[in-house]
């Protein structure tokens, strides 16, 4: 027993730590000829750990065999408290337990290991006396078992084994002490390093913080500011601290820093916002004079025990520059604003839009137009590119590449598209231009979007203005040349045909080329009617009535499979017109419609009604590029339900000489063109294929109650009649037919192959020549300038003009006040000729 106190001495000078204890017992216990365990239960409470064993030499030889067998330590092994029957059953009695032979005790504890370690256990570990102890730890808490064995013990050991494992138990509890006290010590370390940390942090972040700090005491005395605050007030630190009184000082009670302090000694937090500080103090005040400033002003407590403030803290945050320049934003901002209401006023007078994108074709700007036009307000685009807006695909794609040709090149790139806007199809181009930086890069994108609708109407308009116009010339000008040798031929003929008796084999071939040159004038008399200088007798008309007139005549032009339905309006004003052309108009498109029939029955209609041509409606009148004015108009309309026109036709239908019939001469549709142009209306075709075609003619109506049209009067009397005629014409075959027709009936004729000669042949024989023949058309001095020098000669010689075009076109040529004494449009015969000149000679003096 001796020996095991000396032995517990030892463990409880070892009390520092659970390892020094355990390091203690097995050095002590086995100088006392014994060898064992402290077994200690885990927090758990499932198992039981081996915490510390003392063997003699020759066990611990035989344990490290053991361990490498097994290959693992025997300290740390845990094993279940289901298994350890008597480590349980001592600490449930909470007394030793001797075991006589403590191989039990050694199955129950030893590791699920193979037959070779097993065995090696058993030789040298059981079979030998043991004690099992129960460990204690705080108020009686039995913690583990300490297990002891010797080949000497005997029963009688139990209690120096238990006081033994007693001794341990306090060893142990005095180390957890000892730790958690040295924990503490540590922790508390820790805390004071931290809190010194902080103190040092604090000070450092209050010293170096902008914003103003003073400390007051409850008196209202400052106990403390840091740098910005002596930086801000223009003070030092002794001319302040525990000097200055905020009570006390009627600065702070003019500003109502002294109100708000009495308040937050109750507890309070108050915010007094922007307070103005004129710092040019009277005498006997505190702050030096530093100029006004605008301070934003907190104060708060500081609490103590009980909820108690103990001091109060008042923050002062300089906001003098920063209002400067919340001002001056303001003012900038206001002026901005007024430039874009001002940039916003100039670009919506402009039909164009405009568009700002960034370097990756985001919005950053839309003119109010271009709004207008995206149905969208400025917000819903900003950031976004123009697919996310919507744009067509093909468009989208259209206008990333012009993008990226402007980022490639630097350069302005300007495209061409259509686009369908409210049912109508608009031609629009957009200029895409680089936006630079200041540094000359690109950072952008300026959107320029025109509607070039009107334009490029005007550029087509233009051009078909300028094709009808060539073409016109062109037809004219052939017309013109070709009626000089129909004159020729029909005045050769006629005057041959004279000539001949009846029964003359050579009659019938000269009336066949007669009736051949008559045709031949219908063909010209169709290119002048295409070119607008066919011959118009210009009248009132009841178009209703000229229809219905020639309605038999109509119907028996058309084809057996065909029928012709007439709607006409009872009540159709009179439009000015030529009835001839209106009829040619009429026959034209009737014949054409009955072609489109093909071999199948069909109906063609024709109606008459009166139409408003309004500004927003005038667009569907220019089919032809004409040029109409708002207002009322009869509409001739000729509808069928043949086989319709192809698009790309449809395009041609009106230039001369374009023809889809094998026999045709392309010539009806340009007439009938030239005749509608003649008359100042306007036309335009509908078609679809399959279901027909539909022409419109719109004619002005007359504001005229009369018009008269003076026909010559016919006359073949020559008899009375003499005088020499002189014929002034460029072309020579037209002088000789023209002569050899008048001499034919006893008139002298005087030839001049051009305007001038014509002026000297007259001047020479002025008093000879009864009549002048007088062709509009000449090279160097033209009929008109001719027929002014003529008259300046002699006002009073009878003047017949003779040209290819029509009188009405004849007559533009003159001044109003020119009185024209006849016109005889070629062709002509010899009894047209012969009686229209004899009608204008001198008759011879009665001889009775």
């Amino acid at each position: 027993m001796h020996a095991i106190n000396a032995v517990a001495a030892s463990l409880l000078s070892a009390g520092h730590s659970e390892t020094a204890v355990f390091q203690a017992f097995s050095k002590q216990f086995v100088k006392l000829g014994l060898h064992g365990s402290i077994n200690l239960v885990d927090p758990t409470g499932r198992d039981i750990v081996v915490r510390a064993i003392a063997l003699p030499n020759k066990l611990n030889n035989v344990m490290a065999q053991l361990e490498k067998m097994i290959n693992f330590s025997i300290i740390g092994y845990r094993y279940s408290r289901e298994r350890a029957g008597l480590d349980n059953t001592a600490m449930e009695v909470g007394q030793a337990i001797f075991l006589s032979d403590n191989s039990r005790k050694v199955r129950e504890v030893m590791p699920q290991v193979g037959k070779l370690a097993t065995n090696l256990m058993l030789k040298y570990f059981a079979g030998r006396p043991a004690v099992l102890a129960p460990i204690f730890a705080d108020e009686g808490k039995v913690q583990g078992v300490l297990y002891a064995s010797g080949s000497n013990l005997q029963a009688t050991d139990g209690p120096a084994i238990a006081a033994f494992a007693n001794h341990i138990s306090i060893a142990l509890q005095n180390a957890i002490l000892f730790q958690e006290m040295k924990d503490a010590r540590a922790s508390l370390q820790r805390v004071n390093a931290s809190l010194a940390a902080s103190r040092d942090a604090i000070h450092a972040l209050v010293q170096q913080t902008p914003v103003g700090i003073q400390v007051f005491d409850t008196n209202g005395i400052c106990v403390d500011v840091n740098e910005a605050y002596l930086q801000i007030f223009g003070m030092k630190r002794n001319q302040i601290v525990r000097i200055y009184n905020i009570f006390t000082d009627p600065f702070a009670a003019r500003v109502g820093t002294k109100q708000a302090a009495e308040r937050v000694l109750l507890g309070e937090t108050m915010r007094l916002g922007d307070v103005h500080f004129d710092f040019e103090r009277a005498e006997g005040e505190f702050f030096h004079t530093i100029g006004r400033r605008i301070l934003n002003v907190t104060l708060f407590p500081v609490f103590g025990e009980s909820s108690k403030v103990v001091q109060f803290v008042g923050l002062y945050v300089d906001v003098t520059e920063q209002k400067k320049s919340e001002a001056s934003l303001r003012q900038l901002t206001m002026e901005l604003s007024q430039q874009k209401q001002m940039v916003d006023a100039m670009l919506r007078t402009t039909p164009d839009s405009f568009y700002v994108l960034d370097i990756n074709g985001r919005y950053l700007y839309a003119s109010p137009r271009a709004l207008e036009h995206l149905s969208m307000t400025l917000p819903e685009i900003i950031g976004k590119n123009r697919r996310a807006i919507g744009l067509s695909e093909a468009l989208y794609e259209q206008s990333e590449y012009a993008r990226l040709q402007v980022l490639q090149t630097g350069q302005p790139v300007v495209k061409e598209y259509g686009e369908w806007t409210n049912g109508e199809y608009r031609d629009q181009e957009f200029i895409y231009s680089p936006l630079h930086s200041a540094a000359g890069e690109i950072i952008g994108f300026v959107i320029t979007v025109r509607d070039v609708t009107q334009r490029k109407r005007e550029q087509t308009a233009l051009f078909e203005a300028q094709k009808t116009e060539s073409l016109g010339v062109l037809a004219g000008g052939i017309a013109h040349d070709f009626n000089n040798l129909l004159v020729a031929m029909l005045g050769q003929t006629s005057l041959a045909l004279t000539k001949l008796s009846h029964d003359n084999p050579a009659h019938d071939h000269i009336q066949k080329a007669i009736r051949a040159a008559q045709k031949a004038s219908e063909l010209t008399r169709q290119m002048l009617a295409y070119s607008g200088r066919g011959k118009f007798e210009i009248r009132l008309l009841d178009l209703n009535k000229l229809i219905e007139e020639n309605s038999h005549l109509l119907k028996v032009a058309m084809p057996k499979h065909v029928a012709l339905v007439l709607h006409c309006y009872s009540q159709l004003p009179l439009i000015e017109a030529d009835p001839g052309q209106i009829q040619q108009i009429v026959m034209n498109l009737l014949l054409n419609a009955a072609e489109s029939m093909e071999d199948r029955p069909g109906t063609i209609t024709i109606t008459t009604s009166v139409i408003a041509i309004l500004d927003e409606t005038i667009q569907q009148w220019q089919y032809m590029h004409q040029s109409v004015s708002p207002g009322h108009y009869v509409l001739l309309r000729v509808e069928d339900d043949g086989a319709g026109i192809d698009d790309d036709v449809l395009q041609k239908i009106f230039d001369p000489f374009f023809t889809t019939k094998f026999t045709g001469r392309g010539l009806g549709l340009a007439a009938v063109l030239g005749i509608v142009r003649g008359h100042h209306g306007s036309i335009r075709v509908s078609s679809q294929k399959g279901y027909g075609t539909t022409f419109e003619i719109a004619f002005p109506i007359s504001d005229k109650d009369n018009l008269q049209v003076v026909q010559p009067e016919v006359t073949t009397a020559v008899s009375t009649s003499t005088g020499t005629i002189l014929v002034i014409d460029d072309e020579e075959a037209v002088r000789d037919a023209l002569s050899d027709m008048l001499e034919s009936v006893g008139l002298s004729v005087i030839t001049a192959v051009n305007g001038k000669d014509g002026i000297q042949q007259y001047q020479q024989r002025w008093q000879q020549i009864a009549l002048i023949l007088l062709d509009l058309s000449m090279p160097d001095q033209s009929g008109a300038d001719t027929f002014t020098e003529l008259r300046c000669i002699n006002a009073d010689v009878p003047i017949l003009l003779i040209s290819g075009y029509s009188e009405m076109e004849v007559q533009s040529h003159f001044a109003h006040a020119e009185k024209l004494d006849g016109f005889i449009q070629k062709p002509f015969d010899l009894d047209l000729l012969i009686s229209t000149v004899v009608s204008k000679l001198p008759a011879l003096p009665d001889e009775s």
